[in-house]
């Protein structure tokens, strides 16, 4: 809050971690905006490794940060009601009569969320009944009949119920994947039993690709390819498989990749 900047900062959390344990922390009087040398060695002192070196509670935290603090001629505003869309329309008033335009109200980013589609097991699922149905078609007519086993028979019964146990478990899977997308990485979550994650630091992305095959053209699905190269320069791909509205998919993910390296 005082520099504009995090006391560490690193390509991955695990270098910032490091930093954490190991690197002390950058001075403040070496940043752009000006600190009080009172008020730095009271954030220097909450910032040091070992526990005795730091403040015994957040009473005497507070307290030095209070006696560091250079003194200002301004009085504290008014605060705004949260909510309250008249008040926020005018300007922030202070004791001392002037005026100030309120600050817009800090937009939040909504996460993009996508789910696999199962329209694929659908048409697997529909074919496999048809084929089904045909067999048990053939069994009770003549020449067919001699040469396959009696209908019904616990054959013709077993069949099918590994077939539907089989899609059921392939739907359930499908619909386990789910993929998320923030400002710091695009992440996979999957597994019918466990679960697991992979993910894209999205500020190493570097392609973004929409495929398309003509059967997923039909159904309205496809597949969105992402690569990525990290700090080591290893290539990392995530593949976003078998999206409802792969198109309007592809957009958001180009837009949310864009506002996002605007902010970095």
């Amino acid at each position: 809050m005082l520099t504009g900047a995090p006391p560490f900062d690193g390509p991955n959390a695990l270098a910032i971690a490091n930093q954490h344990l190991n690197s002390p922390p950058r001075p403040l009087h070496g940043t752009a905006a000006p600190v009080d040398a009172r008020l730095e060695s009271t954030v220097m002192q909450a910032l040091a490794k070992l526990p005795e070196d730091r403040f015994a509670d957040t009473t005497s935290f507070s307290s030095a940060l209070r006696g560091a603090a250079p003194s200002t001629a301004l009085t504290e505003p008014q605060p705004l009601v949260a909510g309250d869309a008249e008040t926020a329309a005018h300007p922030l008033v202070y004791q001392d009569g002037s005026e100030e335009d309120a600050p817009e109200p800090a937009r939040r980013e909504s996460k993009l969320e996508v789910r696999r589609s199962a329209r694929k097991l659908y048409v697997i699922g529909l074919a496999c009944a048809v084929v089904l149905g045909a067999i048990a078609f053939a069994a009770g007519r003549a020449p067919a009949a001699h040469s396959l086993p009696h209908y019904p028979s616990p054959g013709y019964a077993l069949v099918p119920a590994v077939i539907v146990l089989l899609l059921a478990l392939a739907w359930m899977n499908t619909r386990s994947w789910l993929y998320t997308m923030d400002g710091n990485a695009a992440v996979v979550h999957w597994g019918l039993v466990g679960h697991h994650r992979f993910g894209v630091p999205v500020r190493f992305i570097t392609t973004l690709e929409l495929k398309q095959s003509l059967l997923e053209r039909m159904l309205g699905v496809g597949t969105v390819e992402m690569t990525a190269r990290d700090q080591h320069g290893e290539e990392r791909k995530m593949i976003l498989e078998d999206l409802a509205h792969p198109r309007q998919v592809y957009e958001e993910l180009m837009e949310h990749l864009g506002q996002t390296s605007r902010r970095i």
